[in-house]
This record gives C-alpha cells, structure tokens and sequence, in this order.
C-alpha cells in the first residue's frame, strides 16, 4: 500500500544519530585546524548537547507520524459499529470499535455486515469491517463518519444491498467523494490512501 496522504518530514533515531557523529567529527576539526579549541569548541559542543537533548522527541513524533494508525488502534484487524441516522441528522452514529489480530476474532455478524476495507490492493492487508446495527442497507442507507484505516483504503467490499458506496476525503463526510457501485479490487489511483468516510446504500 502506498500512503502519500501524511506529508509531514520526520527524523529518525537513525538519522540523529548520524547527524550526531557528522557534529562531533566537525568540532574535532575546527579545534585542530583553528587552533581555537576553548571558545568554539565549547560553543559548538553546547549546541549539540541541546540538539540531543530535544532529538529523543523529534524521533518519537517521526515514528508516530509514519505508523498511520489513528487512536493507537491495537491489531491488524478492526470492526467499527454504526447506527442509521437518526430523522434529521446527517450522519450516522458511531456506537463501538474494536480490534484483533485476525478478523476471525472480531466476531462478525454476517446479517449486519455493510462494508470492508482493506489497506492493499485486491482485498489485503489491515481491513475494517464496518456493521450495522438496524441491518442491511436500504436507500436511505448508513452514513459512516469516520472508521479506523482512514487514508489507507486501496480496495473494498459490499455487503448486504450496499452496493452504492461514496468515499469522501475528509472526516464526516465532507468535500468531494469518489463514486463506487459494488465490490472494488482497487480504488483507483485517484481514491487510493485517500478515502477517511464512507456513505454506502442500496441503489434506488
């Protein structure tokens, strides 16, 4: 699965490490070439004891920001619950989330299956399962505002009348949306890594 969606630079605990060693090598020299070894070598080494002392952090933002996996989900495989909009509302009610090494763990409940989504192409990977609690889709359907793997969606699939499915960009189904009918082996490199909800119905 490619992830393009999260843009934000990151360092690593490797990469510190080597810009550690590429600093002490350079003060090394300026000390013996410049012959100044008491002022610079005293300013420099106090840089790079406050650059050490804030990297541990920046690493630790840099691995948070490239595992892509919203609420520190636990598990590889994931069911979210959700409730038909209430008369008035425009989107439907998350009721619950869990997680499990293998979705045989999740405890499927076939006859309110609406939806999964899968982080690779042809039905792979990390997936969501996504039920209904009233069942099966109708025209009015289930509006899913947010779920699990958001940005990380390469392929799906339909279940119970669901086979009208929009994915929308953003949280709560907001801006533009992608527009699917049935079962999808790949999203397509536009919709790919770039889907975060879903409103899914049967067609009229």
């Amino acid at each position: 699965m490619r992830n393009q969606y999260h843009s934000t630079p990151t360092v690593t605990v490797r990469g510190i490490n080597h810009i550690r060693d590429i600093l002490t090598e350079t003060i090394a020299r300026i000390e013996v070439d410049m012959k100044l070894p008491g002022r610079i070598g005293i300013a420099a080494l106090s840089l790079l004891g406050t650059f050490l002392t804030i990297s541990p952090g920046i690493a630790q933002a840099g691995d948070e920001a490239r595992s892509g996996a919203p609420d520190r989900q636990e598990g590889k495989h994931c069911k979210t619950t959700v409730a038909r909009a209430e008369p008035g509302e425009e989107r439907s009610k998350v009721l619950s989330r869990t997680c499990a090494d293998s979705q045989a763990d999740l405890r499927i409940q076939e006859a309110s299956l609406l939806l999964v989504v899968y982080v690779d192409i042809g039905y792979n990977g990390a997936s969501e399962v996504i039920e209904g609690d009233s069942g099966p889709c109708d025209i009015a359907g289930y509006a899913i505002p947010n779920f699990g793997w958001a940005d990380q969606v390469s392929s799906f699939k339909t279940f119970n009348n669901c086979h009208q499915v929009r994915g929308y960009r953003f949280d709560d189904l907001d801006g533009g949306y992608y527009y699917f009918e049935g079962s999808q082996w790949y999203v397509g490199d536009n919709a790919n890594d770039n889907i975060r909800s879903f409103k899914v119905n049967a067609i009229p």
